[in-house]
């Protein structure tokens, strides 16, 4: 199927510097001071003038302070919903997508935060209550979905919990990051499938999901970027290559 759709300081000290330039070292100690804050996970400084955004980002995720946004999906040929899309929004500084999940990618912290995130909105479905015909898309990055952790909290038996049944979840693999591990992505897909979830390749042609993500996962949906469809109606070798990948998820 197929839907169209940081740097971190890190502290100076004194010992780097020339000893004999008193007025460098002076300067590197007063830099140090000022920069290094706290050691977090994987040999990451925080410095003291981004605590405040880290300490935001913790607390958000220990109170699980994230709000599940349903983004539809209508079949047009039928003129009817065919799914969501399930998507997540922060508070304050960290409200849209890009500075929430940009924050938890910075502070190492993603896992942490998808995590929240599947749980939150799973108990606004159970809430709510989705028909079994509507189809539901969690957005998974590729490092949590090769995370052991992921198929022991996102299982059949935890879906099935939230009054959902396994055949309306897609997994759709985001695009920002690569994975080095094309075995154990396979083996993660087959877990998914396994567990009677859906795998889906989401915006393809942007970031890390090209060709050989598609080779490689073989999902059953495939989500093409915006970038490959906007202005299709004007471009004749556009409107052929998006042909092409629609021939290709036919089959």
């Amino acid at each position: 199927m197929l839907f169209f759709p940081p740097a971190c300081g890190v502290g100076a000290t004194a010992r780097d510097l020339d000893k004999s330039r008193e007025g460098a070292a002076t300067l590197a100690v007063e830099v140090e001071d000022a920069a290094v804050g706290e050691k977090i996970s994987g040999g990451l400084w925080v410095g003291r003038g981004m605590w405040e955004d880290l300490d935001q980002l913790r607390r958000l995720l220990d109170a699980g302070a994230v709000r599940p946004v349903f983004q539809p999906v209508v079949d047009l040929a039928e003129g009817k919903l065919w799914g969501y899309e399930v998507l997540s929004r922060g508070t304050g500084p960290l409200e849209s997508a890009g500075a929430l999940f940009g924050a938890a990618r910075k502070y190492r912290l993603l896992w942490e935060l998808e995590e929240v995130c599947r749980r939150v909105a799973l108990e606004a479905l159970a809430r709510e209550g989705v028909p079994s015909s509507v189809r539901m898309a969690f957005n998974v990055s590729a490092a949590t979905f090769l995370d052991p952790r992921f198929f022991q909290s996102f299982s059949h038996k935890v879906v099935r919990s939230a009054g959902l049944v396994p055949e309306q979840i897609i997994l759709e693999i985001t695009e920002q990051e690569a994975f080095c591990d094309a075995e154990a992505m396979g083996s993660a897909v087959a877990l998914a499938r396994d567990q009677g979830f859906a795998v889906a390749i989401d915006d393809l042609g942007a970031g890390f999901a090209g060709l050989m993500r598609l080779l490689i996962c073989r999902p059953d949906v495939i989500k093409l970027d915006l970038s490959l469809v906007r202005g299709v109606a004007s471009d004749a070798y556009q409107r052929h290559l998006v042909h092409a990948l629609g021939e290709f998820a036919r089959r």
